[in-house]
């Protein structure tokens, strides 16, 4: 009986340990899956599509809008994305880091939705997404911000930063969510 206990109680030890250590593997596991969320490469694949985006888009809005108001803020997306992607391609390439070569799918869904229309259905389209594609930007350069391995690419982050919330509160007034709105809702 003695023996059975023991053996037991080595069967339990064992299997505590085996636990044990599988559960540091797995704390291991979750805490590299976590650091993988967020990674230089993943923010420079990201900013640069968006980059190329907003730069097309902005072209789109200065052509097709109706309302001045929509067509200078298109200007204004060309000028600053462009300048932005200037310097994300200089800090990239410094750090052998791939910038995306073309917009992502949504971006190119859009795109192509835009194009089909013109005048105030147009600016009602491209405020909604601009407003949308501006809070996750502002979101992805507060990440980037606090986040990116690299201190130029952080600074890099923090320095846009500004700008792309600068954007946001313009396409906000636009939309109506500012002080008024410049993009009639009716219709």
């Amino acid at each position: 009986m003695r023996r059975l206990w023991t053996g037991a109680f080595v069967l339990c030890v064992a299997g505590g340990i085996a636990l044990a250590q599988g559960q540091r593997g797995d704390d291991q596991k979750q805490s590299k899956a976590g650091a993988e969320k967020f990674s230089d490469q993943q923010f420079v694949q990201k900013a640069s599509a968006s980059d190329l985006a907003e730069i097309n888009l902005g072209r789109l809005a200065e052509q097709r809008a109706a309302n001045p108001a929509v067509k200078q803020f298109g200007q204004k997306l060309v000028q600053d994305h462009t300048k932005s992607s200037t310097e994300l391609l200089r800090v990239a390439d410094k750090h052998g880091l791939r910038p995306a070569q073309q917009m992502d799918q949504h971006h190119q869904q859009t795109m192509d939705k835009l194009t089909r229309l013109s005048g105030t259905e147009f600016d009602r389209a491209f405020v909604k997404h601009m407003l949308h594609d501006h809070q996750e930007g502002v979101q992805l350069f507060k990440t980037a911000a606090k986040e990116c391995q690299q201190a130029d690419l952080k600074s890099f982050a923090g320095k846009t930063l500004p700008v792309l919330e600068e954007h946001l509160r313009t396409v906000k007034q636009l939309s109506g969510e500012g002080q008024g709105s410049a993009v009639s809702k009716d219709k």
